[in-house]
């Protein structure tokens, strides 16, 4: 089916120009010929149904094989348009899947940056009660007295320590580093 649309679409120009060129010697030259012939073009009923019988038979196939042409170049365009169409969707899917994933990697990003900044926060409140607890040792003069404080607490540190490594690493992983 494709090569006859091919053939009609190569040669439609041709084709268009043959029809006209006929449907002009039809309607006008074939007329002014049978007005002229000597006794043909009569006022009788009979002879102009045969003249109308003639022009109908000449032309009705003539402009159905136009429809047909036009036709098939509609169908062929609309494929066209449709593979087009087709294509330009499949290509918008995949650009909103990539944004999706971008998004979600976003967020993912910023709820780990969150975390990242509330460990810190821990950490530096953490280091300051250490701090504060060797402070009061040194001021009481009682070295050793908040050891097991001291020790909790550096615990707590390791703790937060190990979270901040998990969570740069789960940053490196979506930022494929």
């Amino acid at each position: 089916m494709d090569k006859i649309f091919n053939f009609i679409e190569e040669r439609t120009g041709h084709i268009v120009m043959m029809v006209m060129a006929i449907v002009l010697i039809c309607t006008i030259l074939v007329p002014i010929w049978l007005f002229f012939q000597e006794g043909f073009w009569s006022v009788s009923y009979e002879n102009n149904g045969q003249v109308g019988d003639f022009f109908g038979g000449i032309l009705n196939p003539l402009i159905a094989f136009l429809a047909l042409i036009w036709i098939a170049k509609g169908v062929k365009m609309q494929k066209q348009e449709l593979a087009e169409t087709k294509k330009a969707l499949e290509e918008s899917a995949k650009a909103q899947n990539k944004q999706a994933n971008a998004s979600h990697a976003l967020v993912q990003l910023n709820a780990l940056a969150a975390l990242l900044s509330s460990l810190n926060n821990d950490e530096a409140t953490i280091d300051k009660k250490i701090r504060d607890l060797e402070q009061m040792e040194i001021s009481l003069g009682i070295p050793g007295m908040n050891v097991n404080a001291i020790n909790n607490l550096n615990q707590e540190k390791d703790e937060i320590i190990r979270s901040r490594k998990n969570c740069f690493a789960k940053i490196l992983d979506y930022l494929d580093i």
